[in-house]
């Protein structure tokens, strides 16, 4: 995981946080279960792809592009729960906008990319969820595609697969190398 990628995420939850309907329901992960429980609305911020550019040699620079993803979620139940995801949105669009001093790592203002609604049932039915993603581009300068190399896990067992032909016949076979350190 990059580490300016969390970083920016970390960010725009805490410049969500208690800022929005949500309140504090706000959090930095995609995979979070929802209990039965949960308060509505709530909100998650995950980042959904980063790409990269090369700016230029010696020292290597690249410029980055987090696509994040601001994600409402609302009971359509609730008493005006069409209005709260509207209102939702709006919030989370101002604030993110005007939140670029706040991203650190960020070398530019988040730029809005797309919004998008849906609406969701639970397996119960008892839930109809109103769904808003905000996307926003985060662009940024790194000088290294991994900000710390010592962070990879060290290599020291490989799988290799060989494939050869001898005459008319085909070999195939896989050996497990261990490497030394």
């Amino acid at each position: 995981m990059s580490l300016a990628r969390k970083n920016i995420r970390d960010a725009a939850v805490a410049v969500l946080k208690g800022n929005t309907l949500a309140g504090d329901r706000v959090f930095g992960n995609r995979f979070k279960r929802i209990p039965d429980n949960q308060a509505y609305p709530i909100i998650l911020v995950y980042s959904l792809e980063e790409t990269a550019k090369k700016l230029a040699d010696g020292p290597v620079k690249y410029r980055r592009d987090v696509t994040l993803v601001t994600r409402g979620l609302v009971d359509l139940n609730a008493k005006k729960g069409a209005d709260q995801l509207d209102l939702l949105a709006a919030q989370i669009e101002q604030l993110m906008s005007s939140a670029g001093h706040l991203l650190a790592t960020a070398s530019m203002e988040p730029i809005l990319a797309s919004v998008t609604l849906d609406e969701d049932s639970s397996e119960k039915g008892d839930v109809a969820l109103g769904i808003i993603d905000v996307n926003w581009t985060v662009p940024y300068v790194s000088d290294l595609p991994l900000e710390n190399p010592k962070d990879l896990g060290i290599l020291n067992q490989i799988n290799v697969d060989y494939e050869a032909e001898v005459a008319d016949s085909d070999a195939t076979a896989s050996d497990e190398i261990t490497l030394e350190q």
